[in-house]
């Protein structure tokens, strides 16, 4: 086996393991300990269908929670300046944002119902404010293991949301596989099939209002990009 080594994006392993063995810990690790525990619902989403016809399976299993996750988000803002960095933010979006983010963004405001500023929102701040965290470790049987914590304070229905998700085309081919929560365009865990895993981690710099504020064109989503990855 081929050791791991460490990205900007994050934690990436080449290897030649069936994936399906490399993604068994970010879905113990996310699902977390609870009084309810069930297991991840998986979803394929095929991304040669418009945002309205793939995401709609999604936005029928956990539209209920768009709200409360966007509140549990902004909490962490001081309300006098929610305004202003919001607008910040939206305004970001509105010119800088390209497909298929753009348009997934909008059908998850249409269809749960909340302003777009709100889903924008919760794109960008989860990006300025997680505290997520990756594991790799080899076992005995020299299995690689991969995992992320879903580590973002006291936000129940995230747990509740998170989903696995299987990328595919017209021809049914599995791009890429993930495992995000419901309104967040990017991805912080995932595969290609014989290729790599990958993750995003924290990286304390600047406080939250600084790191908004500080917000310009070039500025991209770390999900996002590892999406594109």
């Amino acid at each position: 086996s081929e050791h791991p080594f460490i990205t900007a994006a994050g934690l990436v392993i080449k290897n030649n393991y069936k994936m399906w063995q490399l993604f068994i810990l970010p879905l113990l690790i996310q699902i977390g300990v609870s009084e309810t525990d069930v297991p991840v619902k998986s979803f394929t989403i095929n991304m040669d269908l418009p945002a309205d016809v793939r995401l709609k399976p999604l936005c029928d299993e956990y539209k209920e929670y768009v709200v409360d996750i966007y509140q549990g988000m902004v909490n962490q803002l001081p309300e006098d300046a929610l305004d202003s960095l919001e607008d910040i933010m939206l305004r970001w979006f509105l010119k800088n944002a390209i497909e298929p983010y753009k348009s997934e963004i909008y059908y998850v405001a249409q269809c749960a119902r909340v302003p777009l500023g709100a889903v924008v929102t919760m794109n960008l701040l989860y990006d300025m404010t997680a505290a997520c965290t990756s594991i790799v470790a080899e076992d005995e049987n020299g299995l690689i293991w991969h995992g992320r914590n879903l580590d973002y304070g006291d936000i129940p229905v995230l747990r509740n949301s998170t989903y696995v998700a299987y990328y595919t085309n017209n021809k049914s081919e599995t791009l890429y596989v993930g495992t995000p929560f419901f309104g967040y365009a990017g991805l912080w865990t995932g595969f290609k099939k014989d290729a790599f895993s990958i993750s995003g981690d924290e990286r304390d710099q600047g406080s939250i209002i600084d790191n908004i504020e500080s917000i310009h064109d070039d500025y991209w989503p770390s999900g996002w990009l590892m999406r594109e990855v």
